[in-house]
């Protein structure tokens, strides 16, 4: 029994040589992390050095950028509120290339927007940058996540197929995938 466990052992080592040599394992590689308290947040994206993580639960602002690099917390934009350019609640953050340029989208599910910021005006503008656009969905519609493609939107939702494509402005365009 000792001998099969052995040769198991070695077996199971000589797999993971490289040209006769041991490789350590790559995956399993203890990480950096960051120091800055990101608490317990809703959604989280990235872009280069930048962390945007969503705070809809607590703070005054919806959303924290974070410097990666330097480990710091860059602003926080995106105040909670019924006012203009202001957010109830937050159901999807959509980082997308338009033109050459990064936006971050962020998609109301309360007030049924879709709000896009330049990413290079809000590190600059921080908290007091305006929206590059903002799109408004019908009111009865039942979209719970909205995300830009390409001059287009796919949306999910509480809907009679699994997506929905939208035009520029919202607007139907069409539905596809049927629920199993």
């Amino acid at each position: 029994m000792r001998y099969i466990f052995l040769i198991l052992l070695t077996m199971s080592l000589s797999s993971c040589s490289e040209k006769g040599r041991m490789v350590a394992n790559r995956y399993l590689t203890p990480v950096d992390t960051l120091n800055v308290e990101i608490g317990a947040p809703g959604l989280i994206k990235i872009l280069g050095n930048q962390l945007f993580v969503d705070y809809s639960f607590s703070g005054e602002y919806n959303i924290d950028v974070i410097d990666i690099q330097h480990d710091s917390v860059m602003y926080s934009f995106a105040k909670k509120g019924q006012g203009v350019n202001e957010f109830l609640q937050i159901m999807n953050l959509d980082i997308f290339q338009r033109e050459g340029n990064y936006y971050l989208g962020l998609f109301d599910n309360m007030q049924r927007k879709y709000i896009a910021y330049s990413i290079d005006s809000l590190n600059r503008y921080k908290e007091k940058c305006v929206p590059d656009f903002i799109n408004k969905l019908d009111l009865n519609s039942r979209f719970l996540e909205i995300y830009e493609i390409g001059h287009k939107y796919v949306a999910t939702g509480r809907t009679e197929k699994k997506y929905t494509l939208l035009n520029d402005d919202l607007s139907y365009n069409n539905s596809y995938c049927d629920y199993l």
